[in-house]
Formats: structure tokens, C-alpha cells, sequence
């Protein structure tokens, strides 16, 4: 693929099958190929349901990740 384009995924992921979803994007790019990943930053949520309910992401967001965090 030339492109690959993933926007509000990420938090839906395990933690556990977070890094084998980045590399199947390895996979099927191709050479000089561009990805884009999306998600919503935990600094400021969480940005789903729980957010009426506590402080961390326990609904449909499984995971929301930090700038610093890979």
C-alpha cells in the first residue's frame, strides 16, 4: 500500500495487540510509503463514555495513550 491511514483506532486496541497492529502496517506498506496514525490523547480525556463515570478510560476506549508512550 502507498498509504495507510488509521484514525481513532488505536484506543479501541489491547494494550497487548497494540505493537502487532503498528507492525502489520510495516507489513503492507511500501517502500517510501506514508502512514498516518490517529487517536484520542489520554492528557484530556477519556474521551468516551467512561468520562461520565471516572477519571480513566474503562468503556469502549480500551486504551488511550500518551505523546510519550509507543
Amino acid at each position: 500500500m502507498d498509504v495507510v491511514y488509521k484514525n481513532q483506532l488505536m484506543e479501541h486496541t489491547r494494550s497487548e495487540d497494540a505493537t502487532e497492529r503498528l507492525k502489520s502496517i510495516l507489513r503492507v506498506l511500501k517502500k517510501g510509503g506514508t502512514s498516518s496514525v490517529h487517536h484520542s490523547p489520554a492528557a484530556f480525556r477519556p474521551d468516551d463514555i467512561s468520562r461520565n463515570f471516572n477519571d480513566g478510560a474503562t468503556s469502549f476506549h480500551l486504551k488511550e495513550y500518551r505523546v510519550h508512550e509507543r
